[in-house]
């Protein structure tokens, strides 16, 4: 049992002077005497006073009524809490990009930092909460306490960031906290529409939801592809807009480079509409910087970031229809890179070096090293050996976390000709296969990379594959997005630098040649440093999500829990029972004197 007041139980003190009070009170029994003759001879010889020891407590009903009322009263102003009514909670905040969007009072994070606040002050003493992050990737901020002033400091520090939300692996990670510690409350406070986990009527974690935000007046920039410019000299960028409001969007897209202005056109989207816009050269070797002149809500997706290639690179062909592995391949460094239809097969002579196919075996083979993603489902060249290990020294494998990557869902699948090497296997199937032909090298990778683009694993194993096929081009990522992780090339083994955009340093270990950062959370331009050299790297919003805001009117309607939490927590119940407890003591205690004076006069 705990104390809301502790202080409170000085006022125990008071049962001191209440036993003296007693202690010191002469005996008033009256007495039957037969005559008063001898009363007057009693003032000559005065009484001698009983010494202390000598006293004998005079106790009466009020006596005890009096005490019974002192410990209540006590109790009652110390507000005594069972711990076996103390609440657990987690409370999971959205830090995602969308919170940044400006209301009347702030930002909408502003706002659930201050409904945050309201919630813990609504607690009593033996509630322990935790706090989640939800950003690209959850964070458990704290873990379950007590401590008021603790979670207060930590709320005042938290701050959104420029990334997507991913507000369903924040719930999958509260509710595996609750189960650890048998919480019941799982409060989300948040912009974007939640999927509540489904729960049955014995679950241990209910769920509420606190929506947030009265605007979406707000245009952004949702797309980017790089692309070698028509004249051969720089690039060019496309971008895409979108018009999340129900009002018209107008204003201009310009582009500054080496400060000054290289692009500038007016544009015109129509409420929920998109458009692309096409920013040509962008030359040299200095960033250039894209920005949207529009009056709207969100200022995180009105600007993208551009990086120039610089000099000649070998030729990179990809078939696929998957957006996101296409934007994957545009943005490798080093590469000039084309994009194709998934069963297109380039002619033989088209003069690439890596050549990557999704979900398909081009037939015949073509010439040059080759990638095979998440190859079809076959019956044929299937293999049945329990193989448990991989072979960790070879270049694709060698410091891949095998155990971080999931499997393409493919139970058979066909193998490549019997010149490939099985670099490791489940024990239904190959997971990665790699050899040579004609002095070209094969890679075959049972993965689906695009259900995987937040996962270092697979990223990294898919840049070390094609770093492999073609050991003369230097493979790495540029043009990234915020909240997925960012891998780097470099070669040996000296720790490197990576300078974020705020100005803050994070240290890279280096691996077989490789650095990864686990997640990029500002927009802006991120400088790699190692042995005296720079190079620069962008990280761009570009999420439609972040960009579509919505209001609590429309979020609403959208879940099966949009009312405020009822967190009344049990120990207010506890103290309104104390309250009425000692009501009833007054009483009591007036009705006692009452009939203490009236007995006195009779």
């Amino acid at each position: 049992m705990a104390f809301a007041n502790p202080w409170a139980l000085f006022l125990l003190a008071a049962v001191v002077p209440l036993v003296l009070l007693y202690l010191f009170r002469e005996d008033e029994k009256p007495l039957t005497v037969p005559s008063l003759l001898f009363w007057d001879a009693l003032d000559a010889h005065p009484e001698t006073p009983r010494s202390f020891r000598h006293r004998r407590l005079l106790t009466t009903p009020l006596f005890y009524l009096q005490m019974f009322i002192l410990l209540l009263v006590t109790a009652t102003a110390a507000e005594p809490v069972w711990q076996g009514s103390a609440r657990r909670l987690v409370l999971v905040v959205d830090v995602s990009a969308g919170m940044k969007t400006r209301e009347i009072g702030g930002t909408r994070f502003d706002i659930a930092k201050r409904q945050t606040r309201a919630l813990l002050d609504g607690l009593d003493p033996g509630d322990e909460v935790a706090i989640i992050a939800a950003g690209a990737t959850p964070e458990p901020i704290t873990l379950f306490t007590g401590d008021m002033d603790r979670l207060y400091r930590t709320l005042d520090a938290l701050d959104a960031q420029d990334t997507p939300g991913r507000l369903s692996a924040a719930l999958t990670l509260a509710a595996s906290i609750g189960d650890t510690v048998g919480m019941r409350d799982v409060v989300v406070l948040t912009d974007h529409p939640v999927e509540i986990p489904p729960t049955g009527p014995d679950a241990a974690t209910r769920y509420h939801v606190i929506y947030i935000g009265q605007t979406d007046v707000n245009t952004g920039f949702v797309g980017l592809d790089v692309e070698p410019a028509l004249d051969d000299k720089g690039v060019s960028a496309r971008l895409t807009l979108r018009n999340a409001g129900t009002t018209p969007g107008s204003g201009a897209v310009y582009a500054v480079q080496d400060g000054r202005e290289i692009f500038r056109s007016p544009i015109s989207i129509a409420p929920g509409g998109s458009r692309q816009i096409l920013v040509p050269g962008i030359v040299g070797k200095t960033p250039a910087t894209v920005m949207l002149d529009i009056t709207d809500s969100l200022s995180a997706d009105n600007h993208v970031y551009v990086v120039p290639s610089a000099g000649s690179h070998p030729r990179l062909y990809a078939a696929t229809n998957h957006p996101d592995i296409a934007r994957l391949i545009r943005s490798l460094d080093g590469f000039e890179s084309v994009i194709g239809p998934e069963g297109q097969v380039p002619p033989q002579d088209a003069g690439y070096s890596v050549q990557v196919y999704d979900g398909f075996w081009p037939d015949p083979m073509p010439s040059g090293g080759v990638v095979i993603l998440d190859p079809p489902v076959m019956e044929r060249f299937t293999t049945e050996e329990p193989v448990y290990d991989w072979e960790e020294r070879h270049p694709v494998l060698r410091g891949i976390v095998m155990e971080r990557l999931s499997l393409a869902g493919a139970g058979k699948m066909e193998t490549p000709p019997v010149y490939l090497q099985t670099l490791a296997r489940t024990l239904t199937h190959p997971v990665v296969l790699a050899g040579e032909q004609n002095g070209f090298r094969h890679v075959v990778l049972a993965l689906d990379i695009a259900r995987q683009m937040e996962n270092p694993a697979a990223l990294l194993l898919f840049l070390k594959t094609i770093a492999y096929v073609d050991p003369a081009a230097v493979a790495t990522w540029v043009h990234l997005k915020t909240g997925e992780p960012l891998v780097i090339h470099t070669p040996g083994d000296t720790a490197v630098a990576l300078v974020h955009p705020s100005g803050v340093s994070e240290r890279l270990a280096v691996r077989n040649g490789f650095a990864q950062s686990d997640d990029l959370r500002e927009t802006g331009l991120y400088t790699l440093r190692r042995s005296g050299t720079e190079r620069l790297f962008p990280a761009n919003l570009l999420d439609t999500e972040e960009t579509d805001i919505l209001p609590v009117t429309a979020l609403s309607s959208l879940s099966s829990d949009s009312d405020p939490p009822d967190l009344r927590p049990v120990s207010s119940v506890e103290a309104a029972i104390w309250r009425q407890t000692l009501q009833i003591g007054l009483i009591l205690l007036c009705a006692a004197w009452g009939l203490e004076v009236l007995g006195k006069r009779e």
